[in-house]
């Protein structure tokens, strides 16, 4: 026997993660399922791993508690064409030590927009799903073989005498003992009965120190505080006494967990009788926790006298999962996340790909994983170095979706497991400027957003032993982000992140300055200067609000294509026009006068007057979108704003992101919004600078990029 070794009783915690990324990486890529004709779908790759595996040793008992998280990449091909691969992620929200094979669970995606994306979605769930079921569910037993040798001694190497004689004496079957008649309540042998009719158990005691990322005097209100026991148990506590005092009872998790609090020392102490409902009636433990302030942490000292023998393992987990890690997960108070990121480090320069530290969330910040982001031209504009506020080194990106993985102290607009898109352009709904109505501009984050940093002046970012900047509030060419909760939004999850990533900036930008900024209406004549993301937007904007010409104008042909599918009326390339006629001529003379509005998406400040001087006189408009090199300054004759033209700029197309943006999600989502089409180039993280080089070339409406 192993149990009995008196060398084996001591605790033993032994740190597996490293073993379990290779043991997936080995077990998963290449699991394949095969239809007919050839159709098939397999893993390429484990794009996350999440959370904690260990192998622990408690008084002679070797036990596994692992809690994982697992995102698997697959790709797959299907009949209709054989050349065209279909991608895709089978998603494994949780994998735990105590998860029954047939309790595990899958999300998959296939990324494709088309009818055979259902059938490979299909295809992976009837003959993938069960193959990956059973390599997982091989996990645990897998774990405790490979690890399970080096924290035990075996028993022939047992040189106690007390041991070996119990171990004889364990051989031997016990005699029963005789239950009193007069007993109110049955009581098993190994539950003696108290003096006052209570029944005992035998009882041990447990010790657990878990770190949180806060001060002592946050986890001590978020022990006691009832808005907060509610957030971190997802149900209401009942407390005799509000705030809580020595003496008054509770009950948690709808009367899972009983008590009564002891000793209560603010931001120190907290000494409560304890029981779970399944024990026997009138028996507690006892369970002391002391709050011990280090440098950026607190330690949680928590120790249990009174558990029932055998309850230890079930008490620890219940603890560790309901108590340690909701209060991490829901406030933030947990511990650092490692991830890739693609870091500029200066100006001019290839993104770089890196392993980062991201910080957990401070109070009012939210931070989630990033699924997919789009490379933006801003993003290029301050790598080049051009960029005023571009400071390095950074994280650069800002079109980004995902889902929430903690929050903040005092957050109240998202919640762990939201799906949400970043907001570059925040929405408080408090400051001067949202109180006004009168923009969407927000100057609640604006300064220290400005500077690359959170609203307290400092990074979440690190990596080689410094900080990095933050960008446009958002940072999403990192897998994992930390936002303010002002600059992010819960949407419609039925949407995919890879489309929602590009409504938080570059469509919504086009379609916002057209229906909200320039607000088109019906039979109005419009021309949009640039044919790239924006601009394409515009025209939808313009087509949606029933306009009469839509006039796209740029100067590769290519683009026309482009344009005849978004809604455009007409496409001029203006190098191509008769000498001796300008651009602003002939639109004048398309649009009987002028245009109603035009709009600018280049940032070139000679198609800025251009745009406005072919606008109507008496009323036509011009929308300034494109973001000018710094020290540009635009001009025109006084005389073209006397007789009535205006020149009006938009950011984020008037869009306000947190109360419109999940509208706009779902006019994509009823078919209202084109957004698929915009994507033109897909890549992965480590392909980030290709992505930058596709955007230069022409033929690049958007590159996601997938995290």
């Amino acid at each position: 026997m192993v149990v009995n070794n008196p060398n084996n009783w001591h605790w033993v915690d032994k740190n597996c993660i490293d073993w379990a990324k290779q043991y997936f990486n080995e077990q998963l890529i290449g699991v394949k399922a095969e239809g007919s004709n050839n159709t098939y779908v397999q893993v390429e790759s484990v794009s996350s791993l999440e959370g904690d595996v260990e192998v622990c040793q408690r008084k002679g008992k070797v036990i596994s508690l692992f809690d994982l998280r697992i995102i698997l990449n697959i790709a797959g091909v299907s009949v209709a064409d054989p050349e065209k691969t279909f991608k895709g992620s089978v998603t494994v929200p949780e994998l735990a030590y105590d998860t029954e094979e047939d309790e595990i669970q899958f999300d998959v995606s296939i990324y494709n927009e088309d009818a055979d994306s259902e059938k490979m979605r299909l295809l992976a769930k009837k003959e993938l799903l069960p193959k990956l079921r059973a390599k997982l569910s091989r996990f645990g037993p897998d774990l405790i073989s490979t690890h399970s040798k080096d924290i035990q001694l075996e028993s022939d190497k047992v040189n106690s005498v007390y041991t070996k004689e119990n171990q004889s004496q364990a051989s031997k079957p016990s005699k029963p003992v005789e239950k009193p008649k007069t007993a109110p309540v049955p009581v098993a042998s190994s539950a003696p009965q108290s003096s006052s009719g209570v029944p005992r158990y035998n009882t041990s005691t447990l010790h657990l120190e878990p770190t949180f990322n806060t001060t002592a005097e946050q986890l001590y209100i978020t022990l006691l505080d009832r808005e907060r026991i509610g957030a971190w148990t997802r149900s209401a506590p009942q407390l005799e006494a509000f705030p809580p005092k020595e003496g008054s009872e509770f009950k948690l998790f709808g009367g899972s967990i009983t008590g009564k609090f002891t000793r209560l020392v603010p931001n120190e102490h907290i000494t409560q009788l304890w029981r779970l409902e399944e024990w026997k009636s009138g028996h507690y433990a006892q369970l002391d926790i002391q709050l011990k302030q280090g440098a950026g942490e607190t330690t949680m000292v928590v120790k249990w006298t009174g558990i029932p023998v055998g309850e230890e393992d079930r008490v620890r987990g219940n603890f560790e999962e309901y108590y340690v890690r909701s209060i991490k997960i829901v406030f933030g108070f947990g511990a650092p996340i490692t991830c890739q990121a693609a870091v500029a480090w200066e100006a001019g320069k290839p993104l770089s790909i890196e392993e980062i530290t991201v910080d957990p969330p401070k109070a009012h910040e939210v931070r989630f994983k990033v699924h997919n982001t789009g490379v933006c031209h801003t993003d290029a504009y301050t790598l080049s170095g051009v960029d005023p506020e571009g400071a390095f080194p950074v994280i650069l990106g800002h079109e980004g979706s995902g889902i929430v993985e903690s929050v903040g102290e005092g957050v109240e607009n998202v919640k762990v497991g939201d799906h949400v898109v970043a907001l570059y352009t925040a929405e408080c709904k408090k400051c001067k400027f949202c109180k006004s109505g009168k923009t969407n501009l927000c100057g609640s984050v604006r300064e220290t957003q400005g500077k690359g940093v959170m609203p307290d002046g400092t990074s979440r970012f690190h990596c080689k032993g410094q900080d990095l900047l933050h960008f446009m509030g958002c940072s999403t060419f990192s897998q994992y982000t930390v936002v303010a909760d002002v600059s992010i939004v819960a949407v419609n999850p039925t949407a995919e992140f890879e489309k929602t990533c590009l409504l938080g900036c570059g469509i919504t930008t086009g379609y916002g300055a057209a229906t909200i900024t320039a607000n088109v209406q019906e039979g109005d004549n419009v021309a949009v200067f640039g044919a790239g993301c924006v601009g394409l937007s515009v025209v939808q904007g313009a087509k949606e609000r029933k306009a009469n010409k839509i006039i796209v104008i740029d100067i590769n042909d290519k683009k026309t294509e482009w344009a005849d599918k978004f809604g455009a009326t007409d496409f001029i390339n203006p190098t191509k026009l008769p000498e001796g006629t300008t651009i602003v001529q002939k639109l004048i003379e398309m649009t009987d006068g002028g245009c109603d509005y035009t709009f600018d998406c280049t940032g070139n400040v000679n198609v800025m007057r251009d745009a406005l001087e072919a606008c109507h006189k008496g009323w036509g408009t011009s929308v300034i979108i494109g973001v000018a090199a710094a020290g540009k300054e635009i001009s025109t004759r006084p005389f073209q704003l006397v007789t009535g033209r205006v020149w009006k700029g938009a950011a984020f197309g008037g869009v306000k992101g947190r109360s419109q943006l999940p509208g706009i999600v779902d006019d994509y989502l009823s078919g209202k919004l084109k957004v698929a089409d915009f994507i033109t180039h897909r890549h992965k993280l480590d392909k980030i600078n290709t992505a930058f080089d596709d955007m230069h070339k022409g033929d690049c409406i958007r590159a996601v990029i997938e995290l």
